[in-house]
């Protein structure tokens, strides 16, 4: 079975995963240093006592099964699927983020969820004449929006501003949005193949150049989370010296990798 007769579900995943291990070893090697940050923190959840440290908890879990997918898709030649959940992370550590400053409480968070379903009853309704809806959903749709009236919005920008993260939202997440999360051209690179007489085709093709790029987005994003969840919380001074180990280690990666110049 071939990449031509079945796409990227062929039997070649090992033989894939395996090249790319050995080509980006010390990308991956980092990955894995910041997962097993982010999993001794996770360990800490029992000492939660209050709805703060609940959320943040919550928030600090979303965040680590972004991060561990985003990182089985990069080793299997998912780049750009991989970004998509790396974007996922950032909107997770604008929310911890604005938890750990104090501007936003448990209590916001959950105001913010019902609004946001108020909305989703709010749109429903205005289609109540659709089958699809069925008009059967009226009572139900208009109870749950009276109920929830005062809940208010809190927006993922309103989310970055809060927590002080306002250039990782106008820069790596804006970028990932576009490059990543959209159906924008830029997004879908990988199947654009140049010929030699200058012209351009479409060809479903796996796509390795943004491999690199996707391992340090999803490392960025994972401490990103990893300081945010200890100004929110707290960890424990091993914790602290290998988050701010990776930091630095981070820094240096993405000044020898470059990872945006190309992307």
């Amino acid at each position: 079975m071939s990449f031509s007769t079945q796409g990227f579900l062929a039997d070649q995943g090992l033989v894939i995963e395996q090249e790319l291990l050995e080509k980006y070893a010390e990308l991956f090697e980092f990955t894995i240093k910041c997962s097993d940050i982010s999993i001794k923190i996770t360990g800490l959840f029992s000492n939660a006592n209050n709805k703060q440290q609940i959320s943040a908890n919550l928030l600090f879990s979303r965040a680590v099964s972004h991060f561990q997918a985003a990182i089985i898709l990069a080793k299997n030649g998912f780049s750009v699927e991989s970004l998509v959940l790396s974007r996922g992370i950032l909107e997770t550590v604008f929310t911890l983020g604005a938890i750990s400053t104090g501007a936003v409480t448990a209590a916001d968070l959950l105001s913010q969820d019902l609004n946001s379903r108020k909305k989703h009853a709010n749109a429903l309704l205005k289609k109540i004449h659709i089958p699809v809806v069925g008009a059967h959903y009226r009572e139900d749709l208009t109870r749950f929006i009276k109920k929830n009236m005062d809940s208010s919005e809190l927006t993922l920008y309103d989310l970055a501003d809060k927590s002080g993260m306002l250039a990782v939202y106008d820069g790596l997440y804006r970028h990932l949005s576009h490059h990543a999360a959209h159906p924008s051209i830029s997004s879908m690179e990988q199947f654009i193949v140049d010929t030699p007489d200058g012209e351009s085709h479409v060809e479903f093709q796996r796509g390795f150049s943004k491999i690199p790029a996707a391992l340090i987005a999803a490392c960025h994003g994972i401490l990103l989370v990893c300081s945010a969840y200890e100004h929110a919380v707290t960890t424990t001074a091993e914790i602290n010296t290998a988050i701010n180990g990776c930091l630095q280690n981070f820094e240096e990666i993405s000044t020898r990798y470059r990872p945006w110049q190309n992307i």
